[in-house]
């Protein structure tokens, strides 16, 4: 049995610093890295000193590895009326943030658009000191062309 720390990491160390023994934990059975990862980015999304360009790169990093294993668009025929669950709509209900599924979907929407800008304006965004303004980044003029509205 491999024993790993998968959150926490920076309370055990303060633990030791302070001598203490003996610290509360919990042990979870599960070897499935996508978890681990999962519990990871979750525990991160609610750091206080998150831009909102790194807040957004981690909730579309979460986005893919819940969706990873579904493929886009309905498998099979619908048996019920109205639309098939799934996106972000699916997605909103398991997100660890926000206090609302309406609030938890539009934090997706945002993430998308904002995770999306390109690896070259992400740099000028964080240089230019926009990394952690919303408003400047959903503004300015950093997204691809035709991705921003």
């Amino acid at each position: 049995m491999k024993i790993a720390v998968i959150a926490g990491a920076h309370r055990l160390q303060a633990a030791r610093l302070l001598g203490h023994e003996r610290i509360d934990c919990k042990f979870i059975e599960n070897d499935d890295e996508t978890f681990a990862q999962l519990v990871q980015i979750g525990e991160q999304l609610f750091r206080k000193h998150l831009t909102v360009l790194s807040q957004s790169e981690l909730v579309m990093k979460w986005y893919e590895l819940v969706f990873a294993d579904r493929v886009s668009g309905q498998d099979g025929q619908k048996r019920k009326r109205g639309r098939p669950r799934g996106g972000d709509s699916e997605a909103a209900r398991t997100l660890p943030i926000g206090r609302s599924e309406h609030a938890r979907r539009k934090i997706i929407q945002r993430a998308k658009k904002i995770a999306g800008i390109t690896p070259e304006a992400k740099t000028a965004a964080t240089d230019a000191g926009l990394a952690g303004n919303q408003k400047a980044l959903w503004q300015s003029r950093i997204f691809p062309a035709g991705r921003h509205s």
